[in-house]
């Protein structure tokens, strides 16, 4: 089955099974399968045409940050991300502290017409996943 027929099944099953509240355990375990199928869908994980993005504040980037990526506080990210990313489809990997402020970029850079978006989640997540080293 194709990855994203894959992700697409484990959400509905999410929904059907009634785990949509925000901290349900299980969900948050389908979360991460469902981050390392849409990074597996991928060709490449934050390869060189790839960019990363953090959306965190100033002093959240200050303290530590992913070794290649991009600061874009997430208030700024509709008014600035043309200045970082031009080719709209161009793949982009934002994180954050928890995942929440990346959603939420995600979803600005979908409804400015970015079609290769990809929420990696927390600083420790997307340096797991996109293999790298958090820096200051």
């Amino acid at each position: 089955m194709h990855y994203l027929g894959v992700a697409l099944l484990l959400k509905n099953s999410l929904i059907e099974a009634g785990l949509t509240q925000r901290n349900h355990p299980v969900k948050q375990q389908l979360k991460s399968i469902l981050l390392l199928i849409a990074l597996a869908s991928g060709s490449a994980l934050a390869g060189a045409n790839n960019i990363i993005i953090d959306v965190r504040s100033g002093s959240e980037w200050a303290a530590g940050h992913l070794q290649s990526a991009q600061h874009l506080e997430l208030g700024m990210v509709a008014q600035n991300i043309h200045s970082l990313v031009e080719d709209k489809d161009q793949r982009i990997y934002l994180y954050c502290r928890s995942g929440n402020r990346s959603g939420q970029a995600k979803a600005i850079l979908q409804e400015l017409g970015y079609t290769n978006v990809v929420n990696a989640g927390g600083l420790e997540d997307a340096s797991r996943t996109l293999e790298r080293e958090i820096t200051k």
